[in-house]
């Protein structure tokens, strides 16, 4: 492609990063805005003209495009030949005046099969352009002052030349709000922002005075100071419809405009808020999305991930704080203000997200605020259109029935030693590329034949564009990881990092849409063929170890579980190693990815923890409380003090050990002996009327009493509470506020009780259940002892070293103590 720099001289020239893009109809056309900031740190409005939304109609008759022909909304129609689930045929190209008139004309003709007829404007433009999230354009400043003044950019230009230009690094601006307001009149006391430019402090503007002042100042400020994102904490919920619905009660309408062509922030659809030329970014969902944090209050999450404490200020009643001590409450509202700065930076969420941005090739805004099939439709739409394919609309499909999963084995229960996981890498990419898998090659006269029945044509005869996107997207992301490798300085390194991670991301997000029912490409035989190819190939796998008598103790849907026949770490690096060399093929790369000294194993599935040894120290869990959110402390402190102790090798007594430590735990809960503050428990709450029987949710209960006591809250956030009574139905629980000491009297019976429950999947193993944990009864259920001995044998007596040599391994502590620990009982 030759640039349009080396064709317009006269010109002003930008590299621009967009932010988003709207759309305005002048003049009987559609003028296209797209919002953005240059390379040199200028905020730009780019003003495009002679693009018109479009649609296609399938195979129509003489009489649609008469018809069309007579409309005065319509600019022009054309024919086109599309596959159209595959097969050739004549569409209807109808080109329209208005971007808002589409859904009407897709209602018309809706006795023909439509096609692109749902792909919001901007995008359309977007993916007919081939634009990136970093664009080159030429044009010409416009001079016209009143046409000037309809924006707060530092430059207007009407482009003449627009294409895709590479990424670079970008200046954005930021600015976080926050605001405090009566509990007893509603109205705004104070509202602080904090202003962040790159590589500068941030600045702190603190608006006081009447209502009416300070929300005509807020908006000045946006105007004037004129930043790319619009943060706070939970300000989607609570901030922006608070100002909007004060506005109302002052008589200054219900239009917040704070978009760069001064229009109204408006709700989007996936409950946020959109500003045209602006990013708004809610700290509270980026921190929820990128953490989980078992609680989600800005207290606790400035603390955990910032080490930030808030003021002491107690916010349900704030009409006392405020009257005895304004400047304090002021000083609490700028540090609000400023910790979602903060946390976005430390979280890294803006980068991240330019990453993601210039993969997809999409505006920033639709990466952070859009779903993820808005990056896959960016990239499959684009091919779908260079291969004549016809784009369908959006599916809703009431089919429940799901795809089936991966394979997972069947675990032993026990204790075991040297165990190497391997990984497939990019497992359903590699198996889609390998196997042509897509909705372009999905046919009954198909030669490779899925496990579930599914065919597909052969790259000889049709290559799928989803193999080929998929390809290109495996070869950018080996280079970007070479070439972070070999930086020559930390920024590049991290570019490079972030840039195969967005990639990473993006590759693995092609098989859920396919699985799903809600996307225009979606066919679950499609989903179901690469699950099936992927269970084939996994249980191949460990079907062959077996047979050389290998012990395979568990495998998950992309990854296997080999116990070494050795018992040191340099020959069971070799030994994995060695597996991953065997078993990777076109279609099924195996990766060697740790060791594990030690494993212990409940049985259930996807409920384990291993210590890993290589490459790097750790701790592997899955399945037991300690990764959920919505676990206590005490119960998290317990299971990890546990699991040091059962998981460190050659320690004598380790059954001994771990269950005096739990019975002392259980003890002195049961005695009250234990700080409320390590009993919280954090829960997710939706809108009452999402629960069929609200009323006995302990969640809902918690958050009524929340909003009883004046504090906020908003449907999804996490609220903390006690359980008070859990003898009863529903329990009583007592909700958690970070203002206040813990004054609440737990139900000691309830923590002892699930304590138990929890921890007895760990001692259950070893033959000690729930029972005996509560009542010091002992209750021998089923004894796992023979799966803790000498590995290998232990595990499998019959499995020979014959390819490895290696000395026999001492007896286990645990073994030779068996006695001790029934003593102990």
């Amino acid at each position: 492609m030759i640039s349009v720099f080396s064709t317009v001289q006269t010109m002003e020239q930008y590299r621009v990063r967009i932010l988003n893009g709207t759309y305005a109809v002048e003049d009987d056309a559609v003028r296209i805005d797209l919002f953005g900031r240059t390379k040199s740190g200028r905020s730009i409005t780019l003003r495009h003209r002679g693009f018109f939304p479009y649609f296609y109609i399938v195979s129509p008759d003489s009489y649609v495009e008469e018809e069309l022909g007579n409309d005065s909304e319509v600019v022009r129609q054309s024919l086109k030949m599309l596959y159209v689930e595959n097969i050739k045929k004549d569409c209807l190209k109808v080109e329209i005046k208005r971007p808002f008139s589409v859904p009407s004309y897709r209602s018309r003709y809706k006795r023909y099969k439509i096609l692109a007829a749902d792909i919001p404007f901007i995008q359309r433009f977007y993916y007919d352009m081939n634009l990136g999230s970093a664009v080159n354009v030429v044009g010409k400043k416009v001079e016209n002052e009143s046409v000037v003044l309809d924006y707060t950019t530092d430059e207007v230009l009407n482009v003449e030349k627009i294409e895709a230009g590479s990424s670079f690094r970008t200046n954005l601006k930021t600015l976080s709000f926050d605001l405090e307001n009566s509990i007893k009149t509603h109205r705004i006391l104070c509202l602080c922002c904090a202003i962040r430019e790159e590589g500068e402090e941030i600045r702190y503007v603190v608006l006081e005075g009447s209502e009416i002042e300070i929300i005509t100042e807020f908006i000045d400020l946006v105007i004037r100071e004129d930043p790319d994102i619009l943060t706070g904490y939970n300000i989607e919920n609570y901030d922006i419809p608070y100002i909007i619905r004060r506005m109302r009660e002052n008589g200054m309408g219900d239009t917040l405009n704070l978009g760069r062509n001064r229009s109204a922030m408006s709700p989007d659809k996936y409950g946020g808020w959109g500003c045209k030329g602006r990013v708004v970014i809610d700290a509270w969902k980026q921190v929820k999305k990128e953490k989980r944090p078992k609680r989600e209050t800005l207290a606790y999450v400035s603390m955990n991930f910032l080490g930030i404490q808030k003021l002491d200020v107690d916010s349900s009643k704030m009409d006392q704080e405020w009257a005895r001590d304004p400047e304090k409450v002021i000083r609490y509202c700028k540090r609000d203000a400023e910790l979602p700065i903060l946390l976005l930076e430390k979280l890294g969420i803006v980068q991240k997200n330019i990453d993601l941005a210039q993969v997809s090739r999409l505006p920033l805004n639709d990466v952070i605020n859009g779903r993820t099939s808005t990056l896959i439709d960016s990239i499959l739409i684009r091919e779908s259109d260079r291969k004549n394919i016809g784009v369908p609309l959006t599916i809703h499909s009431d089919n429940k029935e799901s795809v089936t999963g991966g394979y997972v084995h069947k675990m032993s229960p026990g204790l075991f030693h040297w165990l190497c996981v391997l990984d497939f890498k990019s497992m359903y990419p590699s198996i889609i590329i390998a196997n042509n898998i897509c909705f372009t090659t999905r046919s009954p006269q198909g030669k490779t034949v899925a496990p579930n029945g599914a065919r597909f044509f052969s790259r000889e005869r049709k290559e799928g564009i989803l193999p080929g996107i998929l390809q290109k997207l495996m070869k950018d992301r080996e280079l970007a990881k070479n070439k972070s490798y070999n930086a020559g300085s930390e920024d590049e390194r991290d570019y490079y990092e972030g840039f195969q991670n967005a990639i990473k991301i993006l590759m693995n997000a092609f098989y859920g849409v396919f699985a799903s029912n809600f996307y225009r490409f979606t066919d679950k035989s499609i989903g179901g063929a690469i699950t099936s190819f992927a269970r084939s190939n996994i249980t191949m796998i460990i079907n062959e170890l077996e047979k050389e008598r290998i012990k395979v103790l568990y495998s998950d849907t992309d990854s296997i579980f080999v116990q070494s026949p050795f018992n040191a770490l340099d020959t069971t690096e070799a030994f994995g190693r060695d597996l991953a060399k065997r078993y990777s093929k076109e279609g099924a790369v195996l990766e060697f990815e740790k060791i594990l000294e030690t494993f212990f194993a409940h049985g259930a599935k996807k409920r384990y923890v291993g210590k890993v040894i290589w490459p790097v120290d750790g701790l592997l869990v899955r399945g037991y409380e300690i990764r959920r959110s919505d676990s206590f402390d005490l119960l998290t402190e317990t299971l990890e003090k546990v699991f040091s102790i059962i998981l460190t090798p050659n320690e004598e007594e380790i059954a001994v050990k771990a269950l005096g430590l739990i019975k002392e735990v259980i003890s002195k809960t049961r005695q009250g002996d234990i700080d409320p503050e390590k009993l919280i428990i954090s829960k997710t709450v939706q809108k009452r009327s999402h629960y069929k029987n609200p009323e006995r949710m302990a969640n809902v209960q918690a958050m009524e009493k929340l909003l009883a006591m004046n504090h906020e809250f908003t449907p999804g956030m996490k609220v903390s509470y006690i359980v008070t009574n859990g003898k009863i139905t529903p329990q009583e629980v007592e909700p958690v506020t970070d203002e206040e000491n813990i004054t609440i009297t737990p139900d000691w019976d309830y923590y002892t009780e699930r304590l138990a429950r929890a921890l007895a999947r760990i001692t259950e193993v070893f033959g000690y259940d729930k029972k005996y944990l509560m009542d010091s009864i002992y209750q021998k259920s089923i004894d796992m002892w023979a799966n803790v001995g000498d590995p290998p044998q232990s595990i499998n007596p019959n499995v020979e070293t014959s390819t490895h040599n290696s000395k026999p391994e001492k007896k286990d502590p645990l073994m030779k103590k068996k006695s001790t620990l029934l003593d102990f009982m």
